[in-house]
């Protein structure tokens, strides 16, 4: 049977329902994070919030009048951290394979993208990718108590998003043309804004938001990291560069 003829109308189908999801799960997503931290500050003082386990730390204050109810309690905060176990266990499995697929492409050295003989699983690639988690790991521990260290790796992670999210905005506005394509009005309208907010959000993560003992160090430290990681992949992408 031939489908090419159905292959317009499979894509215009395609983004109704793309467009459509973002519409209806937009607001539902940023309903549940202001529910959700709306929730921790009912039972929490902002100074007291616990970053590292807030979902624990409501559980356990919320319900810990209702005598039996905290063996549930116990039960929920057991599967919250194997939930955490796993996703984190998710996102390191991906981002190891994100130099292997660079490799591939010829953007990084080929020896990213070497996959194990007998489980071709891309050993070098997770082993760089460990050891640079595992280095900014415990260069954010120095000095600091556990919930500022919690911080500064998170903040990392968030300013991380952040220069994507605002790569990804900027395709729109700026990069498009190079493909022969006209942006229309709305969408240069839409990723400016989301380019925006991304550039705020990035601004705001150098803020604390518990106490910690030198608020200029905190902002040195992620700027300092944020430097280092970029560092090290436009050197690997010049070296590529370069063999080539």
């Amino acid at each position: 049977m031939n489908t090419s003829r159905f292959w317009p109308v499979n894509v215009a189908r395609r983004r109704e329902n793309i467009s459509r999801s973002v519409l209806i799960s937009a607001p539902i997503i940023a309903l549940m994070f202001i529910l959700g931290t709306a929730s921790v500050l009912a039972f929490v003082t902002p100074d007291q919030v616990d970053l590292i386990g807030p979902i624990p730390q409501v559980l356990s204050r919320g319900f810990s009048s209702f005598g039996w109810v905290s063996t549930l309690v116990s039960l929920t905060i057991f599967g919250v951290a194997a939930r955490q176990i796993a996703l984190m266990s998710i996102y390191f499995a991906g981002n190891t394979r994100l130099p292997m697929v660079a490799g591939w492409d010829d953007l990084l050295p080929a020896w990213f993208a070497r996959l194990h003989k007998r489980y071709q699983t891309p050993v070098n690639s997770i082993l760089f990718v460990g050891m640079v988690t595992l280095a900014f790991s415990l260069a954010s521990l120095i000095g600091v108590k556990e919930q500022e260290a919690f911080q500064i790796q998170d903040n990392a992670a968030t300013v991380f998003y952040a220069l994507m999210y605002m790569v990804l905005f900027a395709i729109p506005i700026v990069a498009i043309k190079r493909f022969g394509v006209k942006a229309p009005l709305w969408l240069k309208i839409a990723s400016a804004s989301g380019f925006i907010v991304s550039v705020i959000a990035g601004f705001y993560t150098m803020i604390p938001i518990t106490k910690v003992d030198s608020p200029g160090m905190f902002a040195a430290k992620i700027i300092v990291v944020v430097v280092i990681a970029n560092a090290i992949g436009v050197g690997l992408f010049v070296f590529r560069a370069q063999a080539r």
